[in-house]
């Protein structure tokens, strides 16, 4: 007896967007689809704000399949920019982490207003590209 390989939700997306693309269900048009994107998202906070988990679990899913569509509309490869993302998010939580203990500080609920001042200020040393270092290996703090 053979396994059938199941695909991923990520593929379904992907040839659930490219089948509706092909019969002009979807434009291919990066506003729209972006326009769109941000009607979702507004729907998961509505969901959010209400505490209503399973609509949550509804609308964060339809966020997922309109970001896969926004990815398809702008011919980006979804893995890349989510790859990307990580990246980005270690290089700016690592010099968090660094800031945090050059104050002598712990990374813990009581300092999340001074790591969120840092967050910002690793934002805008990227802008200035002057933190573009290769990430760090994050530890779990203690």
């Amino acid at each position: 007896m053979g396994t059938k390989k199941r695909k991923t939700a990520a593929t379904a997306a992907f040839n659930n967007i490219s089948a509706a693309l092909e019969c002009g269900f979807f434009k291919p048009d990066t506003t729209h689809v972006v326009k769109r994107l941000r009607e979702e998202v507004d729907e998961l906070a509505v969901e959010a704000k209400a505490g209503n988990r399973a609509g949550m679990v509804d609308e964060l899913g339809d966020v997922f399949f309109i970001a896969a569509q926004v990815a398809i509309a702008a011919n980006v490869k979804p893995h890349q920019a989510l790859h990307q993302a990580n990246l980005k998010f270690e290089r700016r939580f690592s010099y968090v982490l660094k800031a945090l203990k050059a104050e002598g500080l712990e990374p813990c609920l009581a300092n999340r207003q001074r790591m969120w001042e840092l967050w910002d200020d690793a934002k805008k040393q990227e802008k200035k590209k002057t933190c573009r270092k290769a990430p760090l290996k994050l530890v779990k703090a203690a």
